[in-house]
């Protein structure tokens, strides 16, 4: 006969009830008080059979009945240990000798762990098949390859006062308190993924000092395995363990969100311990610790909330913790990719100088487009000033790609802030229920047309933006008829078209087809391919982005937490400027209703300051034009994450980490922090906006959370294997394989072999660099 794993368990878990049966009717040979007040159950859970006991209600004092209620909530409660919840799992199982051929690769495979003598011990022990099949169907014969053993074996030869074998401990502490509801996680993950890491980093590597790096390593794996729903088990990496999870999403989407949120503020949560934020707030609690705790006001229930003096010592504490962790981890592996933080500091340099060399800005680098527009704009459409802003003038522009190097973007962001002084009114802000947005007051437009004819309005930003683009087109027609004033070969080549983008007008100019010679006709495509192409410089497609403003002196309520918040930066008197300069209110509703007259506030120019008092030479700077190539190359499809949101999260670091602590040696550090902030704002649709944080600028990605999931698998990729994508600079890994080539580039490129076309062997290629340049 052929077994079948699902009728042995179902024949052993009868014979655990005869079992129970013959254990109660013979006194003789136990204790006839062992099951008194005990309620048993068995039942079936993965390979295993269950043999549970636990306490029925009826022997509890009144006072604890609240306590008790259904069997799961009674699995995880901390009752006296005379009432505990008994489990007893039993697995049926077959041992072989042999080592089995799915699982040889581990004994070849490079590592620093186990060591030749431990593997040769681990492999005589052989492996075992158990009662599981990959499905639930009883005729299905399947059966699971089980190294149990073998973990033990590898597991029993680290010393139980380890610091690793404590790191892991309360990694496991932490996910069965903090991550059991829903129930996704198991031991069984969190031991494959601590095996694996040992490979990594060996038993001898942890210490007491680097316990809180090993720590955030493992849910940091954790993280990146349940966002890309990738876990190789460890003896056949082929297994995936978290293959079932793909038909999870929300599910896994809210664990995500959980352990994000750990990994970002631990201290929270080890305080925290042995209270479960999901379940019932009193769980993890003796009876006697519940009903004191239930008594005492909600703000003093958390050890973090006891006193004020308690939790600035606390943050005094995390503060200096933070600062040494960070200074010990610059030189040493990343955990989450394991490349050395120096190696890949000095390839980030390598592999974008031009991030370094090329980030001059101001009016009298743009284009002959911008310049003319600008005139026009200001002389015949609006009563007003142009200001620049955007990455030109904070000078953080990224470098594209032309085919023979790296040249300055196209793009010009502007904004027009509009003469009020036609306006018969006193302009005042006043806030609306979505944070972030302010209604304008009605004006009094005396309009120069109709003489004495005064309109009482209110303003529509989507109205505004629909004349502002008709005057845009009208401004075109004029230039191109008046030739006097413009170089009339201004537009030759190109086609024009407005568009509005956010609280922008967008005028676009994008070379048209026929002025391709034909071998270049490959390239060109729909305007959207047009847009990332590498033309050269000329033909490169012009974008000139104008937000109508206004402005206010004020620095408005709505901001007012910005100038009092703790941080490292900004100083007192960059602080004073940037305020000084006010803020502005661009066309841009929270809806699309071309009725709704929200106007969004605007800190533009407040970036500005901030950005410019930064020397666009210093490291933060590179580093944060690397962070936004990253994204322009390798998360632009789908299009999700903004160099809004990258600048965000570049301010928020800066007030942690100063500028003037980001050096050379720690560059490969801070640029996967700012990966790993991107991610955890991806993971949890959370992005506070800089100046207001109540202003959630992710709060729209929570109904797209396909898209959602594709970038943060996208990114987690990046985070894990960096170097792969340094070297395919250039290329989008989600677009056309071929972009970001010159012509006789693809065709090299397409000729070879796909093992060859990436370089995958950074240290080969590094050693070669080094020797040419010892050279």
């Amino acid at each position: 006969m052929r077994i079948s794993p699902s009728k042995i368990k179902l024949h052993l878990s009868i014979a655990f009830e005869i079992l129970i049966s013959r254990m109660k009717n013979n006194p003789e040979y136990i204790d006839h008080d062992i099951f008194e007040g005990f309620q048993t159950r068995i039942e079936i859970i993965g390979p295993a059979v269950r043999f549970k006991c636990f306490p029925q209600e009826k022997m509890f004092e009144p006072e604890c009945t609240y306590l008790v209620g259904e069997e799961d909530e009674l699995e995880d409660t901390d009752l006296p240990k005379s009432l505990k919840v008994r489990e007893i799992d039993v697995a049926l199982t077959f041992r072989f000798n042999d080592w089995p051929k799915q699982a040889s690769g581990w004994l070849t495979r490079q590592r620093q762990w186990p060591n030749e003598s431990l593997l040769k011990i681990s492999v005589d022990e052989g492996f075992h098949v158990v009662a599981k099949s990959s499905t639930k169907d009883i005729t299905y014969y399947e059966w699971r390859l089980s190294f149990a053993r073998v973990d033990c074996v590898l597991l029993k030869s680290i010393p139980n006062n380890s610091q690793c074998k404590h790191c892991y401990r309360i990694f496991k502490c932490f996910v069965k308190y903090h991550l059991s509801h829903p129930k996704l996680v198991s031991t069984y993950h969190c031991k494959t993924i601590f095996l694996w890491t040992l490979e990594r980093f060996p038993p001898d590597t942890w210490t007491e000092d680097n316990l809180g790096h090993r720590f955030l390593g493992l849910l940091g794996s954790l993280l990146h395995a349940l966002v890309m729903r990738q876990l190789p088990q460890y003896y056949i990496p082929s297994d995936n363990l978290m293959n079932k999870f793909k038909n999870k999403t929300d599910f896994v989407d809210t664990v995500c969100r959980k352990l994000s949120d750990m990994r970002r503020n631990p201290f929270s949560h080890i305080y925290r311990l042995g209270l479960n934020a999901w379940d019932d707030e009193m769980q993890g609690f003796t009876i006697d610790e519940m009903v004191h705790w239930n008594e005492k006001p909600e703000k003093d229930r958390y050890p973090k909330d006891r006193t004020s003096d308690h939790h600035s010592n606390q943050e005094e504490l995390v503060t200096t913790r933070s600062i040494k962790i960070d200074d010990q981890t610059a030189d040493d592996l990343d955990f989450v990719s394991s490349v050395s933080l120096r190696h890949l500091s000095r390839e980030l340099k390598y592999n974008y100088y031009d991030c370094y060399t090329q980030h001059e800005g101001g009016m009298e680098l743009m284009d002959g487009h911008a310049k003319v527009i600008i005139k026009y704009l200001a002389d015949q459409i609006l009563p007003g000033r142009i200001i620049e802003a955007g990455s030109r003038e904070e000078g953080t522009m990224t470098p594209s790609h032309d085919g023979l190097g790296y040249t300055l973007q196209a793009d010009s962001d502007f904004m027009y802030e509009v003469d009020t002084t036609g306006f018969n009114t006193t302009f005042t802000l006043e806030d609306t229920e979505h944070p972030g947005f302010v209604h304008l007051p009605y004006i009094f437009l005396n309009s120069v047309l109709e003489n004495e004819i005064t309109k009482c309005m209110r303003l529509s930003p989507s109205k505004i933006k629909l004349h502002l683009s008709i005057a845009f087109e009208i401004l075109i027609s004029m230039m191109k008829n008046n030739i006097e004033n413009i170089d009339h070969d201004i537009f030759e080549g190109f086609e024009t078209r407005t568009e509005i983008i956010g609280p922008a007008v967008r005028l676009k100019c994008f070379p048209q087809e026929e002025i391709f010679e034909p071998e270049c006709i490959l390239m060109l495509g729909e305007e959207d391919e047009l847009e990332d192409t590498d033309l050269p410089q000329s033909l490169k497609i012009r974008e000139i982005d104008v937000a109508l403003a206004i402005r206010f002196n004020k620095w408005p309520k709505q901001a007012s937490g910005w100038l009092t918040r703790e941080r490292k930066w900004p100083n007192k008197s960059l602080l004073k400027t940037s305020v000084d300069e006010g803020v502005h209110v661009v066309a841009k509703s929270s809806t699309e209703d071309i009725t709704n007259y929200e106007w969004r506030m605007s800190f533009a120019r407040v970036d500005c300051i901030l950005l410019k008092s930064i020397p666009n030479t210093s490291q933060c700077k590179h580093c944060y034009r690397i962070f936004k190539c990253f994204v322009k190359y390798h998360l632009s499809h789908p299009k999700l994450v903004s160099t809004y949101h990258c600048k965000t999260i570049f301010l928020w670091t800066l007030e942690r980490f100063p500028p003037d602590t980001w050096t050379e040696d720690n560059l490969g550090h801070r640029f996967l922090g700012l990966l790993d902030s991107l991610l955890h704002a991806l993971v949890m649709r959370q992005l506070p906006q800089y100046y207001i944080p109540s202003d959630n600028l992710l709060n729209t990605f929570k109904d797209k959370t396909d898209f959602v999931d594709t970038v943060c698998q996208k990114l987690s990729d990046i985070r894990r294997n960096p170097f792969s994508y340094i070297y395919r600079l250039g290329t989008n890994a989600w677009d056309d394989e071929m972009q970001g080539f010159t012509i006789e580039e693809m065709i090299h490129w397409n000729e070879k072999p796909e093992k060859d076309r990436y370089p995958t062997a950074e240290q080969d290629i590094f050693y070669e660099r080094n020797q040419y340049t010892e050279k």
